[in-house]
């Protein structure tokens, strides 16, 4: 790190630059959208009654190559049901805004850009998918970025930088692979590092905490802590998966150190995972999910038009429903419905026309039938 002389010349520096209303930074272009300490993406806003069929994808802090800035990728939402609409079917996947997810410590507000020899001031060690800060002295020219790589690179490859002109300190994520690695200054101009620092990142430090077993279907805490580094998000899978597909998550932020999952209606060993945003799984903890339970009871006949109650046993999910439909009707028909949230026994109204229909049970988030039963329209 710096040697006293370089501190003493890094403090008397930003004193003068302070002092003086700071230098004015070059014009450049601004930071990829989605970076840390670039202005706040907001929040997407998932299509109702959907659930949580969004994609969890890779969120870095920067994925723009420093001299062609880009917009980083997008990540998914998590919608919630809207039991005051008809329900649908759930859309595809949508693609939505980058989502920005707060850090574990208050962030630092960038001071004033810092002119001199380049000199870097930053943490010995940080954990695995951690951000942190780094404070930063240089000569500011255009393009000029600070990156950390894996030590014994030649050039950078894609990881997260920030620009210099931004003003210090500035943030970093520390990589998903523990072991060596170095914060380089980089000339903006010929992409070639004007000073490398060492620092070691070490194993991740976080837990999961879920009940021992759940209901196939049904909604559960799960207690957590970890870095919340952008994009991190937490997600229950089969054992053997090695990548999320289309199941339940919920974002880690360090606001909410607790968040709900939705077990899968599939039933067996599954795990718990803490995923960071390059998709690696940082931890894993077994869970069982037991097997499904579900049923729907009526009265054998009912009147065209009139009302008639139905009760019904199921895992009561965020947008599960009981509906009418005709036999034979295709998987996701309705006609009257009731959400199960509302109560049980349900209640539906029979049909204009007459003839045979069934009851059914459906599981909200995937428009599945999971139970059913006979009833005559007269």
């Amino acid at each position: 790190m710096l040697s006293n002389r370089a501190q003493a010349t890094l403090v008397v520096t930003l004193a003068a630059a302070v002092a003086c209303g700071g230098p004015t930074a070059p014009t450049a272009s601004p930071p990829p959208s989605g970076a840390i300490g670039s202005p706040t993406p907001t929040l997407a806003t998932a299509t109702p009654g959907s659930g949580q069929t969004a994609t969890p994808s890779a969120a870095p802090i920067v994925t723009a190559s420093p001299t062609t800035p880009a917009a980083a990728s997008a990540t998914p939402t998590a919608a919630s049901a809207t039991p005051t609409l008809a329900p649908t079917l759930a859309p595809p996947p949508p693609t939505a805004t980058p989502v920005t997810v707060a850090t574990p410590t208050p962030a630092p507000t960038p001071g004033p850009v810092v002119i001199g020899d380049p000199a870097i001031n930053a943490p010995d060690s940080v954990p695995a998918d951690t951000v942190f800060y780094v404070h930063w002295v240089g000569p500011n020219n255009q393009g000029d970025y600070i990156t950390i790589v894996a030590a014994g690179k030649r050039k950078w490859d894609g990881e997260p930088f920030f620009y210099t002109y931004g003003g210090t300190p500035r943030p970093l994520q520390s990589s998903t692979t523990p072991g060596n690695y170095e914060i380089w200054y980089v000339n903006g101009a010929n992409g070639k590092p004007r000073l490398k620092v060492s620092i070691t990142v070490t194993p991740f430090v976080g837990s999961l905490d879920g009940p021992p077993s759940v209901a196939a279907g049904t909604e559960f805490n799960v207690a957590w802590t970890g870095p919340a580094s952008p994009g991190d998000y937490v997600t229950i899978e089969p054992v053997g998966a090695t990548e999320w597909v289309n199941e339940s998550f919920f974002y880690a932020s360090s606001s909410t150190p607790t968040g709900t999952l939705t077990a899968p209606l599939t039933d067996g060993a599954h795990e718990l995972w803490y995923v960071a945003s390059d998709k690696t799984v940082m931890l894993r903890e077994p869970i069982i999910v037991t097997p499904l339970s579900a049923s729907v009871t009526g009265a054998a006949s009912a009147t065209r038009g009139a009302s008639f109650s139905v009760s019904w046993t199921g895992p009561n999910a965020s947008g599960d429903f009981i509906t009418i439909v005709a036999v034979g009707a295709e998987e996701g028909s309705y006609l009257s419905y009731a959400y199960t949230q509302y109560g049980n026994p349900a209640t539906l109204t029979a049909p204009d026309t007459s003839g045979q229909y069934e009851l059914r049970y459906v599981y909200g988030s995937t428009r599945q039938t999971i139970a059913t039963a006979s009833i005559t329209i007269n």
